[in-house]
């Protein structure tokens, strides 16, 4: 039987969808759809082997203890995850995916709202291997991490490469900051795979509304401007060394202009032990009206070590830009470990220098269910 991380794996960020936001209705939907997922758990539905074939709960959790690099030195706890996923097969092609997310410890009030909570759901219809379609809103699937870059079980490190993960200035003022990419998105995604030979070939395809800076860009899109395209290729060896390529366009509102994304990922274990994963990205940003033509770079190495439950781990993540709206980069090396203390249990420490900031540590436990 697959472990809770390997389910996690296997099934999570294929498929990701929508944000709730901060209304009222989404306050009341959670809990109800985590109630569901208790009272139709296969535990609750042990005496119904039709509901234990259709009805499937996972998920995970983490807490953090550490420095906040990217706010301020103070040593502090994070309760950053706690996510349930329910998997519906709903009929023989089709089945519905939902996640309920919980960032930060959110609290929701009348008044004020701290930390983040997030559904995400996806319907997927599936009669071929190399054809499945997946509509609603999901985490692009750009690069070798988007897709479960929150799902902490699943990766080595505390944090997930900040170098192509994270969020930029991308227009010359500074006053709009985004990944370069859109991290999720509402719309259609296509996607499959199959053998050749003894080499596994997949790849992905979508379009989605664009990413919008006056309406909810999960609900209905402007007119005016082309729809983000996304693709992704990757091909696995028979030794389980996986090489992609992605690509991502988009007519951004927010800073008028086009974006082109490139990207290219490699990872793999070779020798049963020595794990190894880079990533590059180049993104173009170009104004509509030829005000600003700039071009940013970025990449990481990781390399790892597996010895019994102890793994530990070397990154180095580089990001510029030609014309420097982010300053000279960033520039950071990261050490720490990855200790396997049960099943699917970890504990992580890792401590990263920035060459354009300061030394900090941060530790983490997480679990996948």
């Amino acid at each position: 039987m697959a472990s809770a991380t390997q389910r996690l794996t296997q099934v999570w960020f294929q498929i990701d969808l929508g944000s709730m936001g901060k209304n009222n209705f989404g306050t009341h939907l959670l809990p109800i759809l985590l109630l569901m997922a208790q009272l139709f758990s296969p535990t609750a539905l042990a005496d119904s082997g039709k509901w234990q074939d259709r009805f499937h709960v996972f998920g995970y959790a983490d807490v953090v203890l550490g420095e906040n690099r990217y706010e301020s030195e103070t040593v502090g706890f994070d309760a950053y995850h706690f996510t349930t996923n329910i998997n519906v097969n709903v009929a023989k092609h089709w089945r519905l995916f939902t996640d309920v997310t919980y960032e930060h410890g959110p609290m929701h009030t009348e008044s004020s709202t701290n930390g983040d909570i997030k559904v995400r759901y996806q319907l997927i219809g599936t009669y071929n291997p190399w054809l499945e379609l997946k509509a609603g809103k999901f985490l692009s699937p750009y690069g070798e991490q988007n897709t479960y870059h929150d799902a902490s079980p699943t990766y080595l490190s505390v944090t997930s490469p900040r170098s192509i993960y994270w969020k930029r200035k991308i227009n010359p003022s500074g006053s709009v900051q985004d990944r370069l990419y859109a991290k999720e998105a509402a719309g259609l995604w296509f996607t499959g795979g199959g053998h050749l030979s003894e080499w596994f070939l997949s790849y992905d395809l979508y379009v989605t509304n664009g990413r919008s800076d006056t309406s909810n860009p999960y609900k209905y899109d402007k007119k005016d401007h082309d729809k983000p395209i996304g693709a992704r290729l990757e091909l696995n060896s028979p030794d389980n060394i996986k090489l992609g390529l992605s690509y991502y366009t988009e007519d951004h509102q927010p800073t008028n202009a086009r974006i082109n994304v490139y990207g290219a990922h490699l990872t793999g274990e070779v020798f049963s032990r020595l794990i190894f994963q880079t990533e590059y990205m180049q993104a173009q940003l170009k104004e509509n009206a030829d005000a600003y033509d700039n071009k940013m770079d970025a990449y990481f190495v990781q390399l790892a070590y597996r010895w019994n439950k102890f793994t530990p781990y070397l990154r180095y993540d580089s990001f510029d830009d030609e014309d420097k709206w982010n300053g000279d980069g960033e520039h950071i090396q990261t050490f720490g470990f990855n200790y396997n203390i049960e099943s699917d249990v970890f504990l992580k420490l890792e401590f990263a220098s920035i060459e354009e900031g300061e030394d900090v540590w941060q530790s983490q436990i997480s679990l996948a269910f």
